[in-house]
């Protein structure tokens, strides 16, 4: 055979196409198979410190890792790789918590790195176990970033671990100002506390402003104690985001004024009513309990709702639980702060209010995971493992037992798990950026609602984590 045909080199590279030693492997067997690798190998690009390490909570997802210094310089030698790069991430990393470490955000090279990738389709910026200052970010990299958020090709912006943000409406504009975006993720976002109370960035940033977009948004992500103050720019007559069509979305509230964070969210999803395929609610710490006499959501007017998880750190009353006729799947994930199973009246309670609603005749499954805080750091933006899984496990049967209605119809699976994975709805769309974010809405189906241990996400998402010393 003189040369291989295209149909087997799609086949090969489409198995191996998020390992990177073998598509090198591919292209030193034959030169047929060079494109293809080039084009996969580099279309996932992490930019870290040297001794950046990735942690349990934010696996890398495949792709290169470099330090800037070292993909500007492959780009300046090799400049035809630029537009093989889809998904770009930026990643703060901090040894030690406290530390004073600016990071690859102060690297002078960072900015010529963006402007030189002009095919963009995802660009994350965050931190890995620490927080990053926006205020005190560098103008010039600023500038950079908010040229990438502007270009047509731009689909996915996630934001995650970034604090002190000044000027909020500055930056929702920008983002706003990205004509292609559908999915946003504002992963534990803080403001400054004078911007938290206020639309406006004030006077002097009134010529500042570019005329707003309104991207219409598909999938959205909200997490964090400043929830509200993001929400405010996503819902109601003012909002700089078109989010009458979103098909997914995330919310995680840790904090106080719980009442407000939901009217908020509540108002996001009223606008998607008829849209709204998945969501993923999270609420852990500081319970209100005066705020359990209704749903935590009103969905019952949802016409599309399939896939529904809800995180909460005790065992939700029945009438907690926002359920609605179309519903195919239903997540919790209940953390406890022990390693001892709830009294089983309330498993009973829970088993009759979702077991006896005859009109979900497409509830298919039921999957009720168990999660231990005990002896081990735990929010829901980190999670480092926990010893009292191992003891959970043991109690499954009787948990099982106390939700027999629904175990008799088949759609039960209890699981204590060891760690949670990030929620990030984004994070299940980053594996499969190089075959173009236009596929990526219905290869997962119900995306990352089900990613609530670390061996689903693994087993889901294929996340690779590089040893330690594969960083370039």
């Amino acid at each position: 055979m003189r040369y291989i045909p295209q149909e087997l080199i799609d086949e090969v590279i489409g198995f191996v196409h998020d390992d990177v030693p073998t598509l090198k492997t591919c292209a030193l067997v034959s030169h047929a198979f060079l494109p293809s690798s080039r084009k996969h190998a580099f279309s996932r690009v992490t930019l870290a410190q040297k001794d950046y390490r990735p942690s349990s909570a934010h696996p890398l997802s495949g792709g290169i890792m470099c330090t800037c210094e070292n993909f500007h310089s492959l780009l300046r030698s090799a400049p035809y790789i630029a537009p093989f790069v889809l998904s770009l991430r930026m990643v703060h990393f901090q040894a030690e918590y406290g530390r004073g470490v600016r990071g690859i955000y102060h690297e002078n090279v960072l900015p010529s790195i963006l402007d030189s990738l002009q095919n963009l389709q995802c660009i994350t910026v965050g931190a890995d176990d620490s927080k990053v200052s926006w205020r005190m970010l560098p103008s010039v990299f600023k500038e950079a970033l908010f040229r990438s958020f502007s270009l047509p090709s731009v689909q996915c912006i996630n934001l995650d671990q970034l604090e002190d943000i000044d000027r909020p409406r500055t930056l929702m504009g920008r983002l706003a100002g990205s004509p292609s975006l559908t999915r946003l993720s504002l992963n534990w976002i803080e403001y400054s506390r004078a911007s938290r109370s206020s639309h406006s960035d004030g006077p002097a940033d009134a010529d500042e402003r570019e005329p707003v977009i309104r991207p219409r948004l598909e999938a959205l992500e909200l997490s964090g104690y400043d929830c509200p103050v993001s929400a405010m720019y996503l819902a109601g007559p003012n909002s700089l985001f078109n989010t009458h069509h979103l098909r997914e979305l995330s919310v995680g509230f840790t904090g106080k004024d719980l009442q407000r964070q939901r009217s908020l969210v509540q108002a996001i999803i009223d606008q998607a009513s008829n849209t709204l395929e998945c969501l993923v609610y999270r609420q852990l710490f500081e319970w209100d309990s005066s705020l359990s006499q209704g749903p935590l959501l009103k969905t019952e007017h949802l016409t599309r709702l399939r896939s529904l998880c809800v995180s909460v750190d005790f065992v939700p009353p029945p009438a907690l639980i926002p359920l609605t006729h179309t519903l195919e799947e239903l997540k919790l994930l209940v953390v406890l702060r022990g390693d001892r199973i709830p009294p089983c009246h309330e498993w009973s309670l829970l088993d009759e209010h979702i077991g006896h609603r005859h009109d979900m005749t497409s509830l298919r499954s039921v999957d009720l995971k168990l999660h231990s805080q005990c002896g081990h750091n735990c929010y829901s933006f980190l999670c480092t493992g926990a010893q009292g899984a191992e003891t959970l496990r043991g109690s499954l049967k009787e948990v099982e037992k106390s939700l027999p209605i629904l175990h008799g119809r088949g759609v039960l699976r209890v699981e204590a798990i060891r760690g949670m994975g990030s929620l990030i709805l984004l994070d299940a769309f980053l594996k499969c950026v190089e075959y173009g974010v236009e596929n990526l809405t219905s290869t997962t189906g119900t995306p990352t609602v089900l990613a609530l241990s670390s061996t689903i996400t693994v087993d889901l998402y294929h996340y690779k984590a590089k040893a330690p010393g594969d960083i370039g």
